[in-house]
């Protein structure tokens, strides 16, 4: 039965005044361009949150990438300390002090992009 519509082809949707309204209020001559914009919205609006969480999940990797710092510094003091050790070992208890004093605030940095990164995850879902 080509050219015929049947029950089942037809959707019936049961719409509120104010629903009504708000569809109204929307750009179109007729009723069905209106629904066909809104649709547009809201396919617009899920392509913007998924660009948004792509974009999170970036900065959260960059804000990460602070512990390469952190640890190439940590690696560069430690064998300086080391070299410096063997140079003069009657100095073994400053030198290790600094280090340690050093080692301890190149990792803070590291910390604080990781915590950073969990607010940046955590927050702007």
């Amino acid at each position: 039965m080509i050219g015929k519509s049947t029950k089942s082809d037809t959707l019936s949707v049961r719409v509120t005044p104010d629903v009504m309204q708000y569809i109204d209020s929307f750009p179109g001559r007729t009723r069905a361009e209106r629904f066909s914009y809104m649709i547009r919205l809201f396919k617009n609006e899920e392509k913007e949150k998924r660009k948004m969480s792509t974009l999170i999940a970036i900065g959260a990797g960059i804000a990460v990438l602070t512990g390469i710092g952190a640890g190439v510094g940590i690696g560069i003091a430690t064998s300086k300390a080391v070299d410096a050790i063997a140079r003069q070992p009657e100095a073994d208890g400053k030198i290790r002090t600094s280090l340690i004093l050093g080692c301890a605030l190149a990792e803070a940095t590291a910390i604080y992009g990781f915590i950073i990164a969990l607010l940046i995850v955590l927050l702007l879902k």
